[in-house]
């Protein structure tokens, strides 16, 4: 399956031209090739003033235990992206983020808390006051807790490793990845003995806790070798999913009775994914490399870019899971300006660990693959079964 955003908002309604509100640029750097020579006109939309950011302070040392400082030096270089072919014109958003890319070149993880990104209510969201993303609080539910933190220390390792291949010109990433492991580990004890150590214990904040366990000791993306690739896969899949029975089952087009077209020209979609890495998650920088190459090789998906039906934003998080209380500011605005009226959450984390009760104002579709056999079972099905939730709103 192809890697795809994870949060989705439509709205079925007659094409109007509506510029994107302020919105923050990326939380990850977007290569200046991918906005000076991207085929797509307004793929790369960022913030068009540079108000709201705070002025650099230099570069900033990340402190650990015992007082001892990581040199600049030994941040982990800029991702491998894939370079681009062709030059077209740039639009302001697209100087903006020029700007913004160079500036982050020199960002670590301390210097990127300064950047103001205010995180708010999802418009959408039926009682903000009563909302609670996690699905399930292990505090009170023994028999998960116990299963949850077992999972976690069982999948140790395979982080751990992880972790050092995605730095192999780090001559102390074994050290630092073993430092890592202990501290996460001794994390995971205490809150066997003490559930409420940390607050309230969810799926969403062991997640949570070891992202920013990994990035306590410079390892802010650890997937990013398996990341690649599938942006690659992607890149292809995302077009015609070659080989597999559902691209088999589908006859060509023209179909039989096939208004497909028309109702896409109706169709507007805001396409939101995380601001920074969270396991294999496509983030927002990534996802607009992809949106450039599919939109080379797919006519639909470069007018819709063009057109602005499609829009390409960040969630304001950096988690495999989602609290729809917590997001970016400017994608709250669009929803707003956009009249959204379906809401689409898609993903295991962000589904089923949390949101999987949310109510909100409007339709909503929460789709998910069950990975897990435990929660499959607990849910009533088996390991890989879809949870495909269409809900509407009560009158």
């Amino acid at each position: 399956m192809p890697c795809l955003p994870s949060y989705s908002c439509f709205r079925r309604a007659p094409a109007r031209t509506v510029r994107p509100p302020h919105h923050r640029a990326p939380y990850l750097e977007v290569p200046a090739h991918l906005v000076a020579a991207s085929p797509v006109p307004g793929v790369a939309s960022g913030c068009p003033s540079g108000e709201g950011l705070r002025p650099s302070v230099g570069p900033v040392r990340k402190p650990l235990e015992g007082g001892k400082m990581w040199p600049a030096a030994q941040f982990p270089p800029q991702p491998p992206w894939p370079q681009s072919s062709g030059r077209h014109g740039q639009s302001a958003e697209g100087q903006v983020l020029v700007y913004m890319s160079a500036r982050l070149r020199s960002f670590d993880l301390l210097e990127m808390d300064r950047l103001e990104r205010p995180l708010v209510n999802l418009p959408l969201l039926l009682d903000p006051p009563s909302y609670v993303p996690d699905t399930v609080d292990l505090t009170d539910d023994a028999l998960a807790r116990k299963y949850w933190l077992t999972c976690f220390e069982e999948a140790l390792d395979g982080v751990v490793k992880r972790a050092v291949a995605s730095q192999p010109d780090s001559v102390d990433a074994a050290e630092r990845a073993e430092k890592f492991r202990q501290k996460y580990w001794n994390k995971l004890q205490t809150l066997r003995q003490q559930p409420f150590a940390y607050g309230t214990l969810t799926v969403r904040s062991l997640l949570d806790t070891r992202e920013h366990c990994l990035n306590e000791f410079n390892f802010p993306d650890p997937y990013s070798k398996k990341a690649g690739r599938c942006l690659e896969a992607s890149c292809h899949d995302n077009v015609r999913v070659v080989g597999s029975p559902l691209s088999q089952a589908f006859p060509e087009r023209p179909w039989l009775v096939d208004s497909y077209s028309k109702w896409l020209q109706r169709l507007k979609v805001i396409l939101a994914c995380n601001s920074g890495p969270a396991l294999n998650d496509v983030t927002h920088s990534e996802s607009l490399i992809v949106a450039e190459r599919i939109a080379g090789m797919d006519t639909v998906v470069h007018s819709a870019l063009r057109e602005e039906r499609l829009l390409l934003v960040q969630t304001g998080s950096s988690s495999p899971c989602l609290d729809l209380s917590r997001l970016d500011k400017g994608l709250a605005a669009l929803v707003r300006e956009r009249g959204a009226d379906l809401v689409v959450i898609e993903g295991m984390g962000r589904a089923v660990h949390t949101n999987y009760h949310a109510a909100l104002r409007c339709e909503s579709l929460k789709l998910a693959v069950v990975k897990n056999a435990w929660l499959a079972e607990r849910l009533g099905g088996q390991l890989f079964s879809v949870i495909f939730k269409y809900e509407v709103p009560a009158e």
